[in-house]
Order: structure tokens, then sequence, then C-alpha cells
């Protein structure tokens, strides 16, 4: 997952939740070293990590990795803390609904959106191993046909 975006808009997060890359990092999965290369544009970051990012802040995947971020876009912390843009407490349908609801509801709907690309982009990589390792087992069968040739002439 590269974008020209996404490691400005990580460290922009990062800054305005005023933690050092240690405990960012660990939000995510990773070590501060990675995170480091990151932020700088040197690694890309990983689907699960991206997921991550995006249920930390509610913003979506492709939001995070296509369009640069403004301070006011990001929570002031981590939405899965009770920031105050997004109450995490999901209430009753029946109950009414207010503006943190709608908020809530919006967030989630992103979280879902964002998993459903990541599961997505997974089965893709899948099916490219699956047919990457199909082309190997042709490769092998061929390699075996020839050995068993080369043998019986040998003979």
């Amino acid at each position: 997952m590269n974008s020209s975006c996404l490691p400005q808009n990580i460290w922009l997060i990062r800054k305005k939740w005023n933690e050092a890359q240690k405990d960012f990092a660990s939000r995510l999965g990773m070590t501060p070293g990675n995170l480091s290369r990151i932020e700088k544009g040197v690694y890309s970051l990983s689907g699960t990590a991206l997921s991550k990012l995006s249920e930390l802040t509610g913003i979506s995947t492709k939001r995070l990795l296509e369009e640069p971020l403004r301070q006011e876009d990001i929570p002031y912390k981590p939405v899965t803390e009770g920031s105050p843009e997004v109450s995490p407490v999901i209430e009753d349908p029946g109950t009414h609904k207010s503006s943190s609801d709608n908020k809530t509801l919006e967030v989630l709907v992103e979280a879902v959106k964002a998993l459903t690309a990541s599961i997505e982009a997974e089965r893709a990589e899948n099916a490219l191993y699956r047919k990457r390792l199909k082309l190997l087992e042709k490769r092998l069968e061929y390699i075996d046909t020839e050995l068993l040739r080369l043998a019986g002439k040998k003979k």
C-alpha cells in the first residue's frame, strides 16, 4: 500500500495525538523504526496497519491513502478512546438519533468499507499467489518429464 499522501497523513495524525513514534507504532503493531521509514515514504504500510489506522481515526483507508489531511480532519485522540468528535457507544436503534449517533454510524460504515477493501485486497493477493503456484507446479511437472525422458535416453 503505497501512496504519496499516506506518509504525511501518518505523521500529521501522530503529531496531533502528541505521540512518540514508539507509542504510535505500538498502536499499529509495528516497530518504531518501521514507522519512521513509513513516515519518510521508504516503506509502505501493510493492509492490516492501514485498517487499524482507519479504525483509530475514523477516516477511510481511501482518504488516508489519497487525500492530504488537514488538522481539523483528524480527531483529537483515537476514536476507540472516546474522542470528542465521535462517541464509540452504540445505542438501541429505536432511540432518538443525535448527531453523535450519526457520526458513530458514519465511522462504523467507513470501518466496514475499510475492512471490506482490506479483505478484497487480501483475496486478490491470495489469487495471485495461487496463480503463481500453479505456474510453478507446471514448471516442476515439465522438469520432471524432461528428467525422466533424459534418464530413459541414458539407459
